[in-house]
């Protein structure tokens, strides 16, 4: 049996991937003893996701800076990102 708690980001779309996930392990990275203490009961994952969709040959930006990577390790997050690539004149029909 699998369950999921799911926490996304209040943030608006004009922010950045990195600030969406400063965001989220700001939420979650006081609390990472007690997540420890849960993974030795029972298997928890912790993942920092996101879909991004591009509409031509300009990506959104997604640099990580050291100390966000530093504390998403500190969380044992993982990071993912599913990248969507798009033609310009699909943007018109999204």
């Amino acid at each position: 049996m699998h369950a999921a708690w799911i926490y996304q980001s209040p943030l608006g779309p004009e922010k950045t991937l990195a600030e969406h996930f400063t965001h989220l392990i700001d939420v979650f990275h006081p609390r990472r003893d007690a997540l420890r203490e849960l993974r030795d009961r029972i298997p928890v994952e912790v993942k920092l996701d996101s879909s991004v969709q591009s509409y031509g040959c300009q990506g959104p930006e997604m640099v990580f800076g050291p100390d966000l990577l530093r504390r998403a390790a500190e969380l044992g997050a993982e990071i993912g990102i599913d990248l969507y690539s798009f033609d310009d004149e699909d943007a018109d029909r999204a």
